[in-house]
């Protein structure tokens, strides 16, 4: 059975023991005239149970899945599974107060919630990180990317291997990041550049500024000038790696874009930079991963 699919069946099944907790404790009895149980015998139990049991479902669904861990909700399933068994096998071989179907049901939900109660202490991850999904690939989550994987693409890109960006043997979130860690290291090769100018005249520097940027236009196209959002962006992550916190280098930076296209601005650049760079939206520098 796949991860994603232990995964939820610890969610489903804690889900609706929330949903249990909260309609026995706070609502059963409430529209028959009756007084729900948190009103005849308030305690710790009835009171928080519920909030408790709800914490629990979000920490394990968002706690890093990586090792296997014995969690309060692990607990919980398995003291409810062992509970059950008993039950199942007292009341119907000892007891003999229940039937036999009735006796192997309990048996049968007390079994259940122990292999629910590993599943939670397996903690698998249920997000794929894995390389080599195919060319087929649907489901993206940039959240979570092997950047290591990210390196190799690059690595082979910048020895001739275009090819690996297409082939499906990476997956897609591997590949279009690896396409913005070499989009990044053009700008910081130009910033570089750019900043070896400070030596010069003021004059000078300026028309120097803007060849270099011009030379920068040259190599994109039309359709990809997007890419320099970061250089003209306040993000404090951009500020930090394109310019090492220099606000002069990105001021003359940014004059210089501006001399050569007056309507190249970060606000009018961002919409196109995130939709073609969809990993930005969680890594906005992802060659410092690398």
């Amino acid at each position: 059975m796949s991860p994603k699919i232990k995964h939820f069946s610890v969610i489903t099944t804690a889900g609706l023991w929330f949903i249990f907790a909260v309609y026995f404790l706070y609502f059963n009895g409430l529209f028959t005239g009756g007084r729900p149980l948190i009103f005849e015998r308030q305690s710790f139990g009835t009171i928080f149970g519920p909030i408790i049991i709800g914490y629990l479902i979000i920490n394990h669904h968002s706690k890093p899945k990586e090792n296997p861990k014995v969690s309060f909700l692990t607990l919980l399933f398995c003291l409810m599974g062992c509970g059950a068994i008993f039950l199942g096998i007292d009341s119907f071989l000892i007891k003999k107060i229940i039937s036999f179907p009735v006796g192997t049901v309990i048996v049968i939900a007390g079994i259940f919630h122990l292999i629910i109660g590993y599943w939670t202490y397996e903690n698998l991850p249920w997000k794929k990180t894995d390389s080599n999904p195919g060319l087929n690939q649907k489901d993206f989550d940039y959240e979570i990317i092997n950047f290591s994987a990210v390196g190799e693409v690059v690595l082979k890109v910048n020895s001739g291997d275009f090819d690996v960006l297409s082939s499906g043997v990476y997956k897609v979130e591997v590949t279009d990041a690896a396409v913005q860690a070499l989009s990044e290291s053009v700008l910081q090769g130009a910033v570089k550049r750019l900043q070896l100018l400070n030596t010069l005249p003021q004059t000078d520097r300026d028309k120097k500024g803007q060849e270099y940027v011009k030379e920068m236009f040259n190599e994109m196209e039309d359709s990809s000038i997007y890419q320099i959002y970061p250089l003209l962006a306040d993000h404090e992550k951009y500020l930090s790696f394109f310019y090492d916190g220099d606000l002069d280098l990105k001021e003359f930076v940014t004059n210089s874009i501006n001399l050569v296209d007056k309507n190249l601005t970060a606000k009018d650049l961002e919409k196109a930079y995130f939709d073609n760079t969809p990993c930005a939206d969680f890594w906005p520098v992802v060659s410092v991963y690398f």
